[in-house]
């Protein structure tokens, strides 16, 4: 957490139930984390990700059903598939979760989704580039899914991207210039 929200913070008192209240301290005490910021996290995750992903169509489903579906598909309609709903479902998805639609907003949202996912997510930052990894798991499949659905709507926002994938994990690089 930076310090600009460190200093935007208010303090509050909640009723919670109490098995509600038990499941935040496990989660504390299993992230050696301090009840309120594991409270705190919960709620960001929730205002954050959980209640405008609901809105804006995500749903849940286990990742093994999406690797087996996945699976049986070529590559090119992989690519076919991802490229045509990369050009509006990210618009769509950015309009309910976001407050406009930028490059900044669906890196954003990239970001929240892969951690939601649970996946591993890293970025790196230099002068002139953004360089995000992120690590999913789900095979080589996905990790072409992946590279042509973020491409195609960064290409609808006007951003150049350069990907690399490998059988686990998709890498981005965005010149800070584009955002």
């Amino acid at each position: 957490m930076n310090d600009d929200k460190l200093a935007k913070s208010e303090s509050i008192t909640l009723r919670l139930k109490k098995e509600t209240l038990e499941k935040i301290r496990r989660n504390a005490k299993y992230d050696k984390i301090t009840l309120n910021s594991a409270a705190s996290q919960m709620l960001d995750h929730a205002v954050d990700w959980s209640i405008p992903a609901a809105r804006a169509g995500w749903v849940p489903i286990p990742k093994k059903i999406l690797m087996a579906i996945i699976e049986n598909l070529d590559e090119d309609t992989i690519n076919q598939v991802a490229s045509a709903v990369g050009k509006t479902v990210p618009k769509d998805m950015l309009l309910i979760m976001k407050d406009g639609i930028s490059i900044s907003d669906w890196v954003e949202v990239l970001k929240d989704r892969a951690i939601a996912a649970g996946f591993s997510h890293y970025e790196e930052e230099d002068k002139d580039k953004i360089h995000i990894v992120t690590k999913h798991d789900m095979g080589m499949k996905w990790s072409l899914w992946f590279r042509a659905f973020y491409k195609s709507y960064f290409e609808e926002l006007g951003c150049p991207v350069k990907f690399s994938i490998t059988d686990s994990t998709i890498v981005y690089e965005i010149q800070k210039s584009n955002l």
